[in-house]
């Protein structure tokens, strides 16, 4: 993630002292909104290589991103999006049949973080089993080749190959009931509070594999679980002081487009997925707009922030937003009693004359959101 991050930071670096703004920080922070959109492109192809109408997997790829606390994360400088790319990358190209570029992918996932390494020799297998042992041989090496290179990295910094740079105690574990048990029922970390879609998922993969794709919905209903007993035995299985089970999220969106699956034809389950997607963006909401870090000293870290309390900041923050504005300079996640919008910060640069040139801004992007809905939509029907 920050090598993908100095793009934009060489770009803002000529400009740097033109603002209060550390201008670097707030470029390098562009690269989560659209890695975010890029998953939401794959997620969508992946919907239609698996056999799904358009609109179907059009309306799973929107849930994924905006039923979901992924959105929440287009706004953190956390690494599990980039990793939840390289995975689905992964999937859709071994659905298309490049298996090299399914394994370039999840070498990708790996780079982002080594637990992907995990799930190489499902892929492998499945690689195996849908194009044969001949077609794998190169991409088995490629994903070879990306674990070793793991190591190397590790060698390189510590003199060590199994030191990744976290703590002493910090680490995989065989005692994982704990964790499996807070990511299913944590009042602030369950998996089923933050991402509500996640109760009908066993009904898409068991639809795949009605249709004839059983290889597959294991391939998928093996990235859940590892994705899950890597969370669950990992030492801080909730991710630290983050919003929600932030170490699932590459084990959960990656495998939502199976669910495009499961409501094609039907509206009633159409109209399941769309209740449980708005029930997910209800809960997430208030974190997209009030920084999580508001409830930082009031509560543990593996409490983590709640869903009750941050609607409840809501209302103080807007009002403390409104009657002062944040120090110039900082960055508005530090300062959690103010609104953590775009909109404050440009407000705050340009003084007076900057809310008007948020609002102007902001019914540009409504005005191309509302034009962008529209041609989407026409497409989607033609390709359907």
């Amino acid at each position: 993630l920050p090598l993908l991050s100095t793009g934009p930071y060489l770009l803002a670096k000529p400009f740097e002292g033109l603002a209060t703004t550390d201008l670097e920080r707030v470029s390098v922070s562009t690269i989560m909104p659209v890695i975010t959109a890029l998953l939401c492109l794959v997620l969508y192809e992946l919907g239609l290589a698996l056999g799904a109408r358009p609109m179907d997997a059009l309306l799973v790829a929107l849930a994924a991103a905006f039923g979901t606390y992924l959105l929440v994360y287009s706004k953190e400088f956390f690494s599990e999006p980039l990793m939840a790319l390289g995975v689905a990358l992964a999937l859709w190209r071994s659905i298309a049949g490049h298996p090299t570029q399914a394994a370039l992918a999840l070498v990708l996932a790996m780079q982002t973080r080594p637990q992907a390494a995990f799930l190489a020799p499902f892929f492998l297998l499945y690689w195996v089993w849908d194009m044969g042992l001949r077609r794998s041989l190169l991409p088995g090496l490629v994903l070879a080749a990306g674990a070793g290179s793991l190591l190397f990295y590790n060698w390189l910094r510590f003199d060590n190959v199994t030191t990744t740079g976290y703590p002493p105690d910090q680490g995989f574990r065989l005692e994982l009931w704990t964790g499996a048990w807070g990511l299913v029922a944590h009042g602030n970390k369950s998996l089923f509070l933050f991402v509500p879609l996640a109760i009908v998922l066993p009904l898409g993969l068991w639809a795949l594999k009605r249709r004839g794709r059983t290889e597959l919905a294991a391939l998928m209903a093996a990235i859940v679980l590892v994705g899950f007993l890597a969370a669950a035995s990992w030492s801080v299985w909730y991710g630290g002081w983050t919003w929600g089970p932030r170490l699932l999220l590459p084990a959960l969106i990656p495998v939502l487009p199976v669910l495009a699956v499961w409501i094609r034809g039907s509206a009633r389950n159409r109209r399941v997925v769309l209740a449980l997607a708005l029930a997910g963006a209800l809960v997430s909401l208030p974190a997209v707009i009030v920084p999580t870090t508001a409830q930082q000293n009031e509560t543990s870290e593996q409490r983590g922030p709640t869903v009750t309390r941050q609607y409840e900041l809501i209302g103080p923050s807007i009002r403390n937003t409104w009657e002062h504005l944040p120090p110039a300079g900082a960055s508005l996640g530090t300062h959690p009693r103010y609104l953590n919008l775009w909109q404050v910060s440009v407000r705050r640069e340009l003084g007076p004359g900057g809310a008007i040139v948020a609002a102007l801004l902001s019914l540009l992007l409504l005005a191309a959101a509302v034009v962008s809905g529209s041609l989407l939509r026409r497409a989607v029907r033609r390709a359907g």
